[in-house]
């Protein structure tokens, strides 16, 4: 059965919470792919993961890379597209998930994880309803001053 963790972010932006929390699944030996709205997102996602800390390296390729199979971590921009087989998908857009979650095939996937600001709210509360309908269960983590996450 497929759960989804929205995760609000209060501390630190998507670029710095993104990065960690995957690198954080990856550590465990998950597979995680990021979908992103369109190729314009994709490439920034690419380059954050790139760039996110000099002390760490995540790897991973995007759709446009070769052996997409072999990425611990995957960036597409084509919904269903799990080439690296992952059973976490993260969303890099609170907005495109809310327009693609409805229909979005879910085979494969164990978690499905969202993040957004507090003023994205409406996506979030759309997003809640959709994750109902789909008797997906979801829990709602709140971001501390340090960056790591609490249970609402």
């Amino acid at each position: 059965m497929v759960e989804a963790n929205l995760y609000q972010l209060t501390a630190h932006p998507l670029r710095q919470a993104l990065p960690k929390l995957v690198e954080s699944i990856v550590t465990r030996n998950k597979r995680v792919m990021v979908l992103c709205a369109d190729s314009q997102q994709m490439q920034e996602c690419d380059d954050l993961l790139w760039s996110y800390s000099q002390l760490s390296f995540l790897p991973h390729g995007t759709r446009l890379d070769p052996y997409p199979e072999a990425q611990p971590v995957y960036i597409t921009d084509v919904a269903n597209d799990n080439a690296n087989n992952a059973s976490v998908w993260a969303f890099y857009d609170i907005a495109y998930a809310e327009s693609n979650l409805a229909t979005l095939s879910l085979e494969g996937c164990e978690k499905l994880l969202l993040m957004f600001d507090p003023n994205q709210g409406p996506y979030v509360e759309r997003l809640q309803s959709m994750l109902k309908e789909r008797d997906i269960n979801y829990r709602i983590f709140l971001q501390s001053k340090d960056g790591s996450w609490n249970a609402k």
